[in-house]
């Protein structure tokens, strides 16, 4: 075999390399497929899709959180948790959202101080103002939990004060107000 067929080989050799490189490349990422499914809320497909990429040491933390995302959406809030803290131990960095989904597991979990603890560093975060909304009144709740009647009033007449359009927190206030606390 003369140099000219080694070179062609060695050639063609390299072309079936790039191209089973750039394939392999284009392989469908189970994390993103897990987001898409999470869009359109498939749950359950998508913590299949997260449980494979964790399964393929693919950004285990992204599909930590996305197992976390679905199993919160499904109400599964002690299973969210876990996965969302495992998320945590895998470097994912928490947003105030993180922290809001924590609060909310904790809170329906009936750990109204845990929750508190997550609250406050979700509005430490950046929130749009309907999401620190919910995050006050969440909080609220959670003072209600604890029976902590006078602070549970004091964040009402703060949140009241700060979203004044809101008739139901008018009510709930007007309510607290009667009690002696």
């Amino acid at each position: 075999m003369g140099k000219e067929n080694w070179i062609k080989r060695i050639g063609k050799l390299g072309v079936v390399l790039a191209l089973g490189a750039l394939l392999a490349g284009c392989r469908e990422n189970p994390s993103e497929k897990g987001v898409e499914y999470l869009k359109e809320g498939n749950y359950e497909k998508a913590i299949t899709q997260f449980e494979k990429a964790i399964q393929e040491k693919i950004k285990e933390g992204d599909a930590y959180r996305g197992i976390g995302i679905a199993r919160y959406e499904l109400g599964n809030y002690k299973e969210a948790k876990e996965a969302l803290l495992k998320a945590l131990e895998e470097g994912e960095k928490p947003s105030a959202t993180f922290h809001e989904m924590l609060g909310d597991c904790e809170l329906n979990l009936g750990e109204p101080r845990s929750a508190l603890n997550y609250y406050r560093l979700a509005l430490e975060g950046d929130l749009s103002k309907e999401a620190r909304a919910e995050v006050l009144l969440n909080e609220i709740a959670a003072y209600e939990q604890l029976k902590d009647w006078k602070s549970a009033k004091a964040k009402l007449e703060a949140y009241v004060k700060e979203y004044p359009d809101q008739e139901k927190a008018k009510k709930e206030l007007e309510f607290l107000r009667t009690r002696d606390l």
